[in-house]
């Protein structure tokens, strides 16, 4: 992967707390964290231009999974 600020690792990191409490929760996303992967996808796409191969690949999968599992209309309320 050609991340050279390390924008991606850091990207990456974030999605994987989110991820970690959507598996936790049973397939539950709270507001916040749903906000969380909507911003990373978005910062991903921005990134993806510059890279090529295997870490294209993974970012393209990242921004798939934050489509999927952070999508609004699939969150819940934080107060829920």
């Amino acid at each position: 992967m050609d991340d050279r600020d390390g924008d991606v690792v850091e990207i990456d990191g974030a999605m994987a707390g989110c991820i970690s409490a959507y598996v936790q929760d049973r397939g539950v996303l709270d507001a916040k964290r749903s906000r969380i992967l909507q911003a990373c996808a978005r910062d991903l796409q921005k990134i993806l231009p510059r890279l090529r191969g295997e870490g294209a690949q993974h970012v393209r999968r990242l921004i798939r999974m934050a489509e999927l599992i952070g999508r609004p209309e699939g969150a819940v309320t934080s107060n829920s």
